[in-house]
């Protein structure tokens, strides 16, 4: 396989920088001049010449965005030639087509329209394809109001040929940091994205949101084409449209190519393209909507990876805010967390289950689970998922008295109520769970409640600017500080139960939520220390208290513990 140091000299990277166009005419121009006009910096050595496409498929764009490309397509070719020693050249030129029909399909179908573009173009013709190498074949991904910086294809191409293997490019989905425009919209999500995801966490949060944000995607060519691209809503029909009739339809045929094998040109194995495609919420409307995730988990369904430029580099791309006009603002969160919750039990409940089948291990997901976090969103996580599998799930946990006092959740669709305990119960260590126990026995949460989740941002360090210190949650204005007990080293005695009097006066609502814990039965209780564990409450919001809560109970993340708000 090649590494980045035998690319051959004379090779021609080939760059498709896919943008899909709909009622674009304020942003677009500033788009595409921003993606035509790329540079090689000093810092980069870029041994290939780089063959860029700026791909932009109009999708029944209704104001003056077809014009606009058109004119744009005028401009000569694009080559220049860098200045440092190498001679490394840029040739750049822009495709563009639109839909013959004037309909628009949605942003799915557009971007694999503007992924076809030089295929349709320029590769019919055998003498262009002659010494192409597959594997030095990228798509750019970028959206018709966002703003490449004029090094990201040199520094995105850079570090994919870094990479040691063609596998390795294969397998990557890459992406970037990007800055916001207005600065300071969706922060809580730039800032999450940008700096508190370190490369472990760009998987291990995947089910809270999308990690890599879109439009600073760079992928393989083969990789795309492997997963079959984007999934695409049904054409609309011009006559009477039965809007029951092609949402069956447009369901059964995703399920069809759900169950289609194809084999891994990698591995030599079967392997099933994985579509998310919701079998009761989705429509031919929500078809067309939330394209990133659903690409985005299919990536990973087939051993997909996912990496993020050095922060060092810093944003490659400008993600601009337009209220009300972006596909995004559409899509509403009960379809996300619907998809979400799918692709959790896709993904983590049943493949587990296959895989540890085949290996003749024990499945633990399947035995039952617990969810942490008794509020709104623990509770939606439930409520979405299909029912045979909303059995597994033991109970909930919490830190909140009242909720905990109130002893069970109980949906009246279903016949089942589940238990709410506090969260000590998971801990997988006796003296760790004793510990924690006793210090909620002893807590006082007239004032406050433990873990309180804080939805403002960082307080401004003494310059006046957010630090880069990424993982330094000490500064959120929250006084609910508690902190977890350290492990005593002294096993705990007969006398030293969870019978044993509290050393402090309880409250009547703390009172009731003992009582109601206790009459769950003691081997439920110990039961709880070695279920698997999905976290329903937001990350770095309480001061680091409910990390450290999680870190207490002794799971270990992406195995028996994931993160979903």
């Amino acid at each position: 396989m090649a590494s980045r140091d035998e690319v051959p000299q004379e090779c021609v990277v080939w760059v498709d920088v896919i943008v899909p166009v709909h009622n674009a005419s304020g942003t677009i121009v500033e788009t595409i001049e921003s993606a035509m006009h790329q540079i090689i910096p000093p810092d980069v050595a870029l041994g290939p010449r780089l063959d860029v496409c700026v791909c932009c498929y109009d999708d029944g764009s209704t104001d003056n965005s077809w014009s606009l490309l058109k004119q744009l397509a005028l401009l000569p070719e694009k080559k220049e030639e860098a200045s440092y020693v190498g001679g490394v050249k840029i040739s750049t030129r822009l495709l563009i087509h639109k839909s013959e029909s004037g309909i628009s399909r949605g942003a799915g179908y557009a971007r694999n329209q503007a992924a076809s573009l030089r295929q349709r173009f320029e590769l019919n013709d055998a003498t262009t394809t002659t010494n192409k190498p597959n594997q030095y074949y990228f798509l750019c991904l970028l959206d018709s109001d966002d703003v490449m910086h004029e090094t990201r294809i040199a520094h995105q191409v850079s570090t994919m040929l870094a990479l040691p293997s063609d596998d390795a490019r294969h397998l990557t989905l890459l992406g970037c940091q990007f800055d916001r425009d207005p600065p300071d919209s969706t922060w809580h999500y730039a800032h999450w994205a940008n700096h508190l995801l370190t490369p472990d966490r760009l998987s291990l949060e995947q089910f809270r949101e999308i990690t890599l944000l879109q439009p600073t995607w760079m992928l393989s060519r083969s990789r795309f084409d492997q997963l079959g691209g984007y999934i695409e809503a049904p054409a609309p029909k011009p006559t009477t449209f039965d809007a029951a009739a092609a949402t069956t339809a447009a369901n059964e045929s995703a399920l069809e190519e759900e169950d289609m094998k194809h084999e891994d040109t990698n591995s030599g194995n079967d392997w099933r393209i994985y579509k998310l495609i919701h079998p009761v919420h989705d429509t031919v409307q929500t078809l067309r909507l939330a394209e990133d995730l659903r690409f985005f988990y299919a990536h990973l369904h087939a051993h997909g990876r996912l990496q993020r430029m050095a922060s060092s580099i810093g944003p490659l791309v400008t993600y601009r805010h337009r209220a009300g006009m972006s596909q995004s603002s559409s899509t509403s969160r009960k379809l996300l967390l619907q998809l979400r919750v799918k692709a959790f039990e896709d993904n983590i409940l049943l493949q587990q289950q296959q895989q540890q089948q085949h290996e003749h291990n024990h499945n633990r997901w399947k035995r039952g689970f617990v969810v942490w976090g008794a509020g709104r969103d623990g509770k939606d996580f439930v409520k979405s998922m299909r029912p045979e599998l909303r059995d597994r799930v033991v109970c909930f946990v919490d830190v909140d008295d009242k909720k905990i006092a109130a002893g069970h959740y109980w949906n009246p669709n279903w016949e089942k109520k589940i238990p709410i305990v506090h969260f000590s119960w998971l801990a997988s260590n006796p003296i760790q769970q004793e510990e924690l126990h006793n210090s909620w026995m002893n807590e006082d949460q007239s004032n406050c409640v433990h873990g309180r989740i804080n939805k403002k941002r960082p307080c401004p360090t003494n310059n006046g600017g957010d630090d880069d210190n990424d993982n330094d949650t000490s500064r959120v204005k929250d006084t609910t500080t508690c902190k977890v007990p350290e492990v005593s080293s002294t096993p705990p005695t007969e006398n030293s139960t969870r019978d044993s009097p509290p050393l402090l006066l309880l409250s009547k609502q703390k009172t009731t939520a003992i009582v109601r814990t206790k009459s769950l039965g003691r081997d439920f209780l110990k039961s709880l220390g070695s279920m698997p564990v999905v976290v329903c409450v937001a990350m770095y919001r309480t001061n680091g208290v409910l990390e450290s809560n999680v870190k207490s109970i002794g799971r270990t993340e992406g195995l028996d513990l994931w993160h979903f708000s």
